[in-house]
């Protein structure tokens, strides 16, 4: 198979994978692989992926490292460990029923309880992103979301203990609306 980028063959692949993947949808990327004319050599998580990339580039470094890759829909991690030139895998999983659209839907329902008004679920959506990807770069932001009598204003930090982060994580299940 003439690789698409490369100016020779391709023949052997190293094939990466969600971490959540069973291994029934391991077989079928191998056997797809094979079926494209490539010898499978290692199926991979994702995050192991980038993890071992990280360690290939650090290798005089000796300390622990987790990687996490949090999708649109799914949550991977890694966590190994550099010492002496090694580097030594020591778990990964994966949650596909815990990425970015989980943190924004969680969000959504702490802001406020959705009506069925599309138009005002659209902004409480909007919102909620806008709040996560601000957190993401500073410590604190404020959502107003509009409500039909009023402003509704929520100030959230990047401070987990309490906040929809917190209970999306431990129990998956979101808190209440807060009231005004």
């Amino acid at each position: 198979m003439r690789g698409k980028y490369f100016e020779e063959t391709v023949s052997r692949a190293v094939i990466t994978v969600p971490a959540y993947f069973t291994d029934v949808q391991r077989r079928a990327t191998a056997k797809a692989g094979e079926l494209a004319g490539l010898t499978v050599e290692r199926i991979l998580n994702e995050p192991t992926a980038a993890a071992l990339d990280y360690g290939l580039a650090n290798l005089t470094q000796c300390k622990n490292i987790l990687v996490y890759d949090l999708g649109g829909g799914t949550l991977d991690i890694t966590a190994l460990e550099l010492f002496e030139g090694v580097i030594d895998v020591k778990a990964g999983s994966g949650n596909n029923r815990l990425g970015g659209k989980d943190f924004d839907e969680t969000l959504m329902r702490f802001l406020a309880e959705p009506s069925g008004d599309e138009r005002a679920l659209m902004r409480l959506k909007r919102a909620a992103e806008e709040c996560k990807i601000a957190l993401s770069a500073q410590e604190s932001f404020e959502v107003s979301v509009e409500r039909r009598t009023q402003p509704h204003r929520v100030p959230h930090s990047q401070n987990p203990a309490g906040s929809p982060t917190e209970c999306l994580i431990l129990s998956g299940s979101p808190p209440s609306a807060v009231e005004s």
